[in-house]
């Protein structure tokens, strides 16, 4: 039953659900070198976009579509913050949404989960991913903070605003 459920959403909605095959590590977790490996691939993303940059902070994962950015909390424990589980990245991707929403409230959209299938060894980012995971043994593995994209004159714009502004 669950299999023909998914074979459905995967007609209905083929844009909407992205699989990569993986094998998660000994704990049951992705290394961020994993993570990194898999969204620098174009089919991860459900827009499939034709090229995807890629830059890293001390902190975070920073992957660049043509539409948006996607921002991974980096697994470990930082002078100022613990993001050394799972629970702990979820609340500091929507606390930092919280912080940036009135300064940005044009640029940042949401917190995406990102769920691993252990049967099938497959990853899932997308709008459905609430809904797979309640029909299924689909479990959240990590979290992505997903932004628009903005052009870099538009970045060097609001860099001068903000410096006005103080």
């Amino acid at each position: 039953m669950l299999r023909l459920i998914f074979l459905l959403l995967l007609l209905l909605f083929p844009k909407l659900i992205i699989f990569k095959k993986i094998e998660l590590n000994m704990e049951g977790n992705f290394s961020n070198n994993q993570l990194k490996d898999l969204m620098l691939n174009h089919d991860f993303y459900p827009d499939l976009p034709p090229y995807i940059e890629f830059q890293e902070t001390r902190t975070s994962l920073l992957f660049f579509t043509n539409s948006y950015v996607y921002k991974i909390k980096r697994a470990g424990h930082f002078r100022s913050f613990d993001f050394s589980t799972l629970e702990n990245r979820k609340r500091y991707c929507y606390d930092e949404i919280k912080a940036h929403r009135k300064m940005h409230e044009n640029v940042v959209i949401k917190v995406v989960p990102i769920l691993y299938n252990s049967d099938t060894k497959h990853l899932f980012v997308g709008k459905n991913a609430d809904l797979l995971q309640k029909k299924s043994d689909w479990r959240i593995v990590e979290y992505a903070i997903q932004m628009h994209r903005i052009s870099e004159e538009a970045y060097e714009i609001y860099q001068e605003n903000q410096k006005k502004k103080r």
